[in-house]
């Protein structure tokens, strides 16, 4: 990742002060990294305060998994030496950060899916990560499979992937490096085999819900020994 800067000296002052012609804002973007990891520090830089352009080109990719660049910043020469200390603090907060939001969008995904959906990431995403550490499939092939395509492209099966499963898949494939990418498949691995627990546990969960709301109901009524016993059983 670098951060580079361009000075302004010598635009045009087209519906700019004066200062921009003398070289008194300059302007910055972030390059030279994936495309999570852009997408990361502009949003811990806007965080922070400072404010862009809105203008990234993240989707620009290369086989060394190289994206576009950032948003631009224009920065008063006079705030330079705060921006670029606050760069350099938050760039080591990007693994943290990226992990922290990539589990929020995995568990939330994951407990919309049924047990078999969530069955079945876990085990593309074993596949996946099996092939990158053997070097059988390449970082770059990987991340330009077509999206769009319902079916499972790694194993064998009769059940189609879905969308949103496959994006989470995907997206594990942007993170940067091959280590960091197996390290987000095997955080999705357990994310999926969370899911598949609470999945199973949920249909007791309910059951017992539903036992002490009916409780709640039914000691209030006159025939509630015979109640008692409908309870027993529905919970057996």
């Amino acid at each position: 990742m670098k951060l580079s800067r361009q000075t302004t000296s010598d635009t045009s002052v087209d519906g700019r002060s004066r200062a921009y012609a003398w070289g008194r804002v300059h302007y910055f973007i972030i390059e030279h990294a994936p495309m999570a990891e852009l997408v990361a520090i502009d949003e811990l830089l806007e965080k922070a305060g400072w404010s862009n352009d809105g203008c990234p080109n993240y989707e620009k990719d290369d086989e060394f998994g190289n994206a576009g660049y950032s948003c631009g910043y224009w920065i008063d020469i006079d705030s330079v030496g705060s921006f670029k200390a606050d760069y350099k603090r938050l760039k080591g907060e990007i693994s943290a950060h990226i992990a922290s939001k990539a589990a929020e969008v995995e568990i939330r995904v994951l407990d919309s899916m049924s047990d078999k959906e969530c069955k079945d990431v876990a085990s593309v995403a074993c596949t996946v990560r099996r092939d990158l550490r053997t070097q059988s499939e390449s970082l770059h092939s990987l991340r330009t499979i077509v999206t769009v395509d319902h079916y499972n492209p790694y194993v064998i099966t009769s059940r189609p992937l879905s969308i949103s499963a496959r994006t989470l898949i995907h997206d594990c494939l942007k993170t940067g490096t091959i280590n960091d990418v197996c390290s987000r498949l095997s955080s999705l691995i357990l994310h999926s085999e969370a899911a598949i627990a609470r999945c199973k546990e949920a249909p007791t969960t309910l059951r017992n819900t539903l036992s002490y709301r009916f409780l709640l109901v039914t000691t209030m009524s006159p025939d509630a020994p015979l109640l008692m016993q409908l309870t027993k059983r529905l919970c057996e």
